[in-house]
């Protein structure tokens, strides 16, 4: 387990989510909002995280995608890689989070 130290994450968080609440349609998916909204920004790019990943990559990391829910698909269990991975294979992270 890593404590990656970010200052007011719950915060942060919180932003991000209300921030997005009215964008999302009816997929309850939004793609790359990195892009646009400046607090995920933030978090995507944060020294903290990208100095873990670089640790546990043994390599450099950056950011090139989100994608954010606003509640789960409830999917079955299921394999994503044809549509998210990385060159070379194996360098790529996802984060999930609940109340």
């Amino acid at each position: 387990m890593f404590d990656l130290d970010i200052p007011d994450f719950d915060s942060v968080a919180s932003q991000i989510v209300d921030g997005l609440a009215p964008k999302f349609d009816d997929t309850h998916r939004i793609e790359n909002a990195w892009r646009t909204n400046q607090v995920e920004r933030q978090l995507a790019t944060h020294p903290q995280i990208l100095k873990t990943l670089h640790y546990l990559y043994g390599r450099e990391a950056f950011p090139f995608q989100t994608l954010n829910f606003d509640r789960g698909t409830q999917q079955a269990t299921h394999s994503d890689t044809i549509h998210f991975d990385s060159e070379p294979e194996g360098f790529i992270s996802g984060v999930l989070s609940g109340t």
